[in-house]
This record gives C-alpha cells, sequence and structure tokens, in this order.
C-alpha cells in the first residue's frame, strides 16, 4: 500500500512550482519532481522527499577542461566558513555534472524556492 502524501510537501512543492511560474504547481502529487531550467545554463533540477526533508539538486554541465576549477571553486563557496543560509553539498556525477545539493528540513519547506534561487546563484558564481 502507498502512503499518502504529506501536505505539508503538496504545499511546498506547489508554492516552488508558482515561484517558477508554473500555473498548475498545485497538481503536483509526487515524492520526485524532475525539471529542465534553460536560462541560457542549461540545467536539471531534482527535488525529492527523504521523510521530513527535501533535497533539492541543480546539476549542470561543466566544459571537461574546466570541471576541475569549477568544482574546487564550488566546495571552496560552499564551505562552513561561507555562512550559506543552507547547508550546500558539492559533487560530480560521472566526468563533467556538476551536482549542488541543498536539504531542506519539513519546518523550512517555505523556503524551497530562496534554496533554489542559492543554488542557481552559486552556479552563476562558478560560470556555468
Amino acid at each position: 500500500m502507498t502512503e499518502p502524501i504529506p501536505d505539508w510537501w503538496v504545499k511546498a512543492l506547489a508554492d516552488f512550482g508558482a515561484g517558477m511560474g508554473f500555473r498548475d504547481a498545485d497538481s503536483w502529487c509526487t515524492d520526485v519532481l524532475n525539471l529542465s531550467v534553460n536560462d541560457g545554463r542549461q540545467c536539471l533540477v531534482d527535488v525529492e522527499r527523504c521523510g521530513d526533508e527535501i533535497v533539492l539538486a541543480v546539476l549542470c554541465r561543466a566544459p571537461r577542461p574546466e570541471v576541475r576549477e569549477k568544482a574546487l571553486f564550488l566546495l571552496r563557496r560552499c564551505g562552513v566558513e561561507s555562512y550559506l543560509p543552507f547547508v550546500v553539498q558539492v559533487g560530480l556525477k560521472g566526468d563533467d555534472v556538476l551536482v549542488l545539493a541543498a536539504r531542506i528540513g519539513r519546518a523550512e519547506a517555505y523556503r524551497m524556492q530562496n534554496a533554489f534561487e542559492l543554488l542557481l546563484a552559486l552556479v552563476a558564481d562558478a560560470g556555468l
């Protein structure tokens, strides 16, 4: 039997989708949401509910000769001493896809749009 989708998650998805301009976001009823954002960068966005947490990830392809440089930049930029409003993890998927992920607790689900904007700003800072 499938567990019902919690109301807090449905509201968080609806608010997030509306913030991105989707008119039908209030009908999104899934534990995983994948979007492609093309604002000149072609990033993938992955939003997933893991219990009482949200994992919001942005995946961007980097030119292979620049992957190491960009990954190191992001690791430094997202370190504890950066005092970002969210904990941001940086990683690689394959040889050339940089992944930035933020974990958001249920109590802060209303801040998902802020976390998304932060991840996109970090991507822009890295020149991706």
